[in-house]
């Protein structure tokens, strides 16, 4: 299922032109996991669609996490998003200049 975006919002040029291949393929990844509504319990947007945060660690790492990426370790994802520039603000949400609720991603990103 693709997600759905709020706006037309495409990758910014800077995105694509720093961006490397697996960087864009974990961002459209976590983008769709996020946008997944029956998600919404474990993970979500900020209200401003600047960021997300991950209200049940729990629930996140034992139904959501494995789907996605393989593995259901919470550590390790983190890792993840602070190799790809995210940053973790307070009460477990993350932010990056460059992901945003509004992008939209090609079928064959």
């Amino acid at each position: 299922m693709s997600p759905l975006p709020v706006d037309n919002y495409p990758i910014s040029d800077t995105m694509e032109q720093q961006g490397t291949p697996a960087q864009l393929i974990f961002f459209r990844l976590l983008h769709k996991m996020i946008t997944n509504e029956t998600h919404s319990g474990c993970i979500v947007w900020l209200p401003d669609g600047q960021g997300f945060g991950i209200p049940s660690k729990q629930a996140f790492t034992d139904d959501i996490l494995p789907k996605y990426f393989g593995q259901s370790k919470f550590s390790s994802f983190t890792r993840r998003l602070k190799r790809w520039g995210f940053v973790r603000k307070g009460g477990g949400f993350f932010c990056h200049s460059e992901f945003k609720r509004e992008m939209v991603f090609d079928e064959d990103d």
